[in-house]
């Protein structure tokens, strides 16, 4: 693929993530990494799928990419990912168990 193409897509990328709009972004970073495999454009799509709130994704991602233990931003953004990715399955575990607690207090009542 031309260079000229590719920073079309990525331009298409940065209008996308400007709009609010991504899962579009994800798509055309998705497409540009792989034809670039640039640690920038990595970058971007690990910040794409971040932003689309696709932390583990995006953490995969950037823990794949060996540049993790070199840059810094790739470090930091990892980081959010993975703090992120395991507060949204706190979350998770606890809307559950609140769900079974209803539940069950929802049983004792009919019982009684």
């Amino acid at each position: 693929m031309r260079e000229e193409e590719v920073e079309k897509l990525r331009g298409v990328v940065r209008d996308c993530v400007s709009k609010h709009l991504y899962f579009s972004a994800i798509f055309f970073a998705n497409k540009v990494a792989a034809f670039t495999n640039d640690p920038a454009d990595i970058y971007m799509q690990a910040q794409a799928l971040f932003l689309g709130r696709q932390y583990r994704r995006a953490f995969h991602l950037l823990n794949a990419s060996q540049i993790v233990l070199r840059d810094l931003r790739f470090r930091y953004l990892a980081a959010k990912c993975l703090v992120l990715s395991i507060y949204s399955l706190t979350t998770l575990v606890t809307v559950v168990f609140i769900n079974l607690l209803h539940v069950l207090v929802f049983r004792l009542l009919l019982v009684d």
